[in-house]
């Protein structure tokens, strides 16, 4: 009961801080109003398109809660992208304000710096006529031009000069709108850029842009002559003789453990490149050079790489250890059994050579989970328990418990059902009467 009720008010305290999180990004950042759409399309998406029973009140609002963030962060991410999508809201939830004509009178590019977002802007002065009457006004940062990168003199003054260029032609082809309340002329506001697209004015814009062609470049240097060799192994007939088979896969599995290990290399030194780049330009753009500055950046670099290697080195120990074990596996395989696990591969779909959840041998069969490797002799298998994984909108996974007469348990994890049934029979080929009890199927 103690730590039933520990472990509710730590969901309590979870969920209490996530709604302050929450509150503030939405309260801060962006407008109220991407928070009502969310809402109101992660309804639509949870009770239209991911309907489901039995799931409870708490559930469903977990459900819905999960979906209305991601839809949030897709619709912000988006309107910091679109102008024209961000006047035709304000223009929605203003419905009583009358749009006009005006002149721009007065604007003059700035810098934004310091910590956080870094960006060009512009202030704009602008009037407009209402009855007779002129206003005069000035619409802050109207403009905006953002770099998140650390950035030389040269490129602040490119980036106000790309600010003023979009003003001006704003200015030229008459493409800024002006609003203003009828009940108070004097209350008004400015789009000065209506275009559909433009990337430089979000500021998410650097980021996407350089930490998405770094993973996508390492994702194809790495995948792409691994997807080529499995297309080539999923093409072997079965007139291939078992001991080509069996060359061939090792040799697949080789390969994808190579470019599994080079793409995290590569990944590594793109990080460590990319921010040594940027220090290299900050330090440049100075006019006197500091060594000071120059061991702080190898420092930072340093630390950076110490961190990326506790994280990435036992991610690659595991997945070499899991391959390297496989392939052990595939090389004392007898006839029979490379004959069942060439059965397992035509049953089950994949893009290129893998480790498989089980492996069934003449008188074993060995499991290779994620962290760990095993061999349970069919005839100490006393039961073997399946359990299948349903979760939100995620891929259906199934667990298979191994228990022995000596109570000892071993799982793997599997993910379709072609593999469980592949399982089952042949653990009832190989151990007749073992008790299969199957959970939430």
């Amino acid at each position: 009961m103690y730590n039933m009720r520990k472990n509710g008010i730590a969901e309590f305290m979870g969920y209490m801080g996530f709604a302050a999180f929450a509150a503030a990004i939405l309260f801060l950042l962006n407008p109220y109003q991407y928070a009502i759409y969310a809402f109101v399309l992660g309804i639509f998406i949870k009770f239209i398109f991911l309907r489901s029973n039995n799931n409870g009140i708490k559930n469903t609002l977990k459900q819905l809660l999960i979906i209305s963030t991601l839809v949030y962060a897709v619709l912000a991410t988006s309107f910091s992208f679109l102008p024209w999508l961000q006047m035709k809201d304000f223009s929605l939830w203003h419905a009583g304000w009358k749009q006009t004509t005006g002149t721009i009178t007065k604007y003059e590019a700035d810098w934004k710096g310091g910590r956080g977002s870094k960006y060009a802007y512009s202030d704009i002065r602008y009037q407009y006529r209402v009855n007779g009457t002129i206003y005069q006004t000035t619409q802050e940062k109207a403009i905006k031009v953002y770099s998140l990168l650390w950035i030389t003199d040269a490129r602040k003054k490119a980036l106000k000069q790309e600010a003023e260029t979009l003003i001006k032609k704003a200015i030229i082809q008459n493409k800024y709108a002006i609003f203003y309340q009828p009940g108070q002329p004097g209350k008004s506001r400015l789009f000065a850029d209506t275009s559909f697209v433009r990337l430089s004015g979000s500021a998410l814009y650097d980021l996407f842009l350089v930490f998405g062609v770094i993973i996508i470049s390492t994702l194809l240097i790495a995948i792409m002559p691994a997807m080529a060799a499995g297309k080539r192994a999923s093409r072997a007939r079965p007139e291939v003789p078992p001991e080509v088979f069996r060359a061939k896969e090792i040799a697949n599995i080789r390969r994808l453990r190579f470019f599994i290990i080079a793409f995290f290399i590569t990944l590594d030194c793109a990080i460590i490149l990319f921010f040594g780049i940027q220090f290299f330009i900050v330090n440049s753009s100075r006019r006197v050079p500091d060594d000071a500055f120059l061991s702080t950046s190898a420092s930072v670099l340093m630390m950076l790489q110490l961190l990326l290697a506790l994280f990435l080195a036992p991610v690659m120990i595991i997945i070499h250890k899991r391959l390297t074990r496989f392939i052990g596996i595939l090389r004392r395989l007898d006839i029979e059994s490379l004959h069942l696990y060439r059965n397992y591969v035509r049953l089950t779909p994949r893009i290129f050579a893998v480790a498989p959840p089980f492996v069934f041998e003449k008188a074993a069969v060995s499991l290779l989970p994620n962290f760990s490797f095993s061999t349970i002799p069919y005839n100490e298998i006393a039961s073997v328990n399946i359990r299948q994984y349903k979760p939100f909108r995620g891929p259906i996974t199934y667990t298979l418990e191994f228990t022995t007469y000596s109570s000892k348990t071993r799982k793997t994890n599997a993910g379709t059902y072609a593999q469980i049934q592949f399982a089952i029979e042949q653990l009832c080929e190989k151990q007749p009467g073992i008790q299969v009890i199957q959970e939430n199927f």
